[in-house]
């Protein structure tokens, strides 16, 4: 039994069956240790099973399942919200920071190399948590997690009797406030000589969620909007925060199966439109926008001026080739007409044009029509004079591909 949410656990994907899907679709591993009801012991126990040599006691038994090579699991999360009070064993800032030096000290006599993700707060209430940890184990910090999921119903926002534009409006300005959030969490970790330059961020959960289809949510067109921003706000992040986990590659916003038959959610269309531009350099962009302050909005991000409508982001291949131009137009209900400068002249030579789009801000896939919302493709022409005016749709996900001669 999941004791935390009263369901059944079968125990059918475990550890071996986890390795095996983040081989297959290319993806590092990360595994969650139970900081809660769990033991520091149990934690060591698992990563010797996961990295130690087959003549160790778990890394033989690794090896009788048929795996005698070592994993090498580099990411370690100590604990999953341990702030909450509906976690088991939930903690407090000073327990939850005694409990993560506990469990890095046995863990470390196992395997030096790992790195560790301590139970950090969420965005909107991290200060005290995160100064706890930076306190007690400052020195021995690799990295701190943040979650954020967040209702996008009107009654998530702090204005009486929100309307859907205003709500939907606020909801689409989530990513460039929790942008600024992290800015000011970096700072907290920069204020301390210890965690300076090296301790940073892991956001290893986030989703939008509403009860309400009708709201950007993680099944529709507007939530892959916004999870397409989340992307611009922490790939410019990068930097601080290595590690992002959209939340979940099964059922929320990736992959569902429904009545036997398995389709893909909007959101999963944006983050393949990202996916292959793994190693690439982002580079500078000068953007000019029209924009809106929300004021009253969402809960956990209620004041967020100086939002624009469009949000862009340029990618520059490893190998120099392909200039990815990402653009979201935020609008719930304007088209807007860009006009897109490349400095670099061997890049006008023609390219294609991907986008996710569709009239209604909550359109979404289902079992009946699995591809009401996906990406469209069309070439792109004359760069040099089509740049000059590409139209975004309202509430939409455009990406410009341009190739060098």
């Amino acid at each position: 039994l999941n004791q935390s949410w009263g369901l059944p656990e079968y125990n059918h994907f475990g550890t071996d069956e986890f390795i095996r899907l983040c081989r297959l679709i290319g993806a590092e591993p990360q595994i969650s240790v139970n900081a809660g009801s769990g033991t520091a012991d149990e934690a060591a126990a698992w990563l010797q099973y996961c990295n130690g040599a087959p003549t160790t006691k778990y890394g033989a038994m690794r090896a009788a399942n048929g795996h005698r090579e070592p994993y090498n699991v580099r990411y370690w999360e100590i604990g999953n919200e341990l702030w909450g009070d509906f976690q088991i064993g939930w903690q407090t800032p000073e327990s939850n920071a005694r409990r993560y030096m506990e469990f890095v000290r046995a863990m470390r006599r196992v395997d030096p190399t790992v790195r560790f993700i301590a139970t950090g707060a969420d965005v909107d209430f991290y200060r005290e948590w995160n100064g706890e940890l930076m306190k007690q184990a400052g020195a021995k910090l690799d990295l701190i997690s943040t979650h954020l999921v967040i209702g996008m119903q009107p009654g998530e926002q702090r204005r009486p009797n929100a309307d859907n534009p205003f709500t939907h409006a606020a909801d689409l300005a989530v990513p460039v406030g929790v942008g600024r959030k992290l800015d000011e969490m970096r700072a907290q970790l920069e204020s301390d000589p210890r965690t300076r330059g090296r301790a940073k961020l892991a956001f290893t959960e986030w989703q939008f969620w509403s009860p309400r289809d009708s709201d950007p949510r993680f099944t529709n067109l507007g939530g892959a909007v916004n999870a397409a921003a989340f992307f611009h706000m922490l790939i410019r992040r990068a930097d601080f925060v290595p590690v992002s986990n959209m939340s979940n590659l099964v059922q929320f916003a990736g992959i569902h199966r429904q009545r036997g038959r398995v389709f893909l959610t909007p959101s999963y269309h944006v983050l393949r439109l990202y996916s292959d531009m793994v190693g690439a350099r982002l580079l500078p962009i000068r953007l000019v926008s029209s924009g809106y302050d929300v004021h009253d909005g969402n809960r956990r991000a209620p004041e967020i001026p100086n939002v624009p409508h469009i949000d862009s982001l340029a990618l520059l291949s490893a190998d120099a080739h392909t200039l990815r131009l990402y653009i979201v137009n935020r609008s719930l209900d304007q088209e807007i007409i860009a006009n897109i400068v490349v400095r670099d002249g061997g890049f006008h030579e023609g390219g294609i044009v991907r986008r996710l789009s569709a009239r209604d801000l909550a359109a979404a896939n289902t079992p009946e029509q699995p591809e009401a919302v996906t990406v469209t493709t069309a070439d792109l022409g004359d760069a040099k004079n089509n740049l000059q005016r590409v139209a975004l749709p309202a509430h939409s996900v455009t990406v410009i591909e341009l190739r060098r001669r």
